[in-house]
């Protein structure tokens, strides 16, 4: 599973980040977005471990975060889970 930055915004029409209505984060979904800018793609193994979050704490983070439509979970195509 890896976690993708959503690009809805931009596919909406949206402009410039003025024109986007705020969404609020708590401080870990806040450090995990900061975490996406680097590294879209990342494993949640890998943000776990930039970040500092136990992995049962970042999996809700994640899941808070593709509520809301910041982000698009997916399955690793090379994980055979």
């Amino acid at each position: 599973m890896s976690a993708l930055v959503s690009e809805g915004p931009r596919r909406a029409g949206c402009r410039s980040p003025a024109a986007r209505p705020a969404i609020p984060l708590s401080p870990s979904e806040g450090m995990v977005m900061r975490r996406l800018q680097h590294d879209p793609a990342a494993r949640p193994s890998r943000i776990a471990a930039a970040t500092g979050l136990q992995r049962t704490n970042l999996s809700t983070v994640l899941g808070g975060l593709e509520h809301k439509g910041l982000i698009e979970r997916r399955a690793d195509p090379g994980d055979g889970r």
